[in-house]
């Protein structure tokens, strides 16, 4: 992933399959947008939004097993 474009089509892809957890995937997104806005790097902020997104999806499909 390397670009914002493709990290949100990832979170709507995402919020689909999980919708309980759509108003955090977005919040990790904005949180994401403010840290490059504030002089963070683009490709770094992106890893560690996609990796959020993927930790919260694995601790809620965790908690359902």
């Amino acid at each position: 992933m390397t670009n914002l474009r493709e990290l949100t089509s990832y979170a709507r892809k995402v919020s689909a399959q999980y919708p309980d957890l759509k108003e955090e995937i977005y919040g990790l997104v904005d949180l994401c947008e403010a840290e490059i806005e504030e002089g963070g790097s683009v490709q770094h902020e992106i890893d560690l939004c996609r990796r959020d997104i993927d930790e919260i999806v694995e601790e809620r499909t965790k908690d359902r097993i």
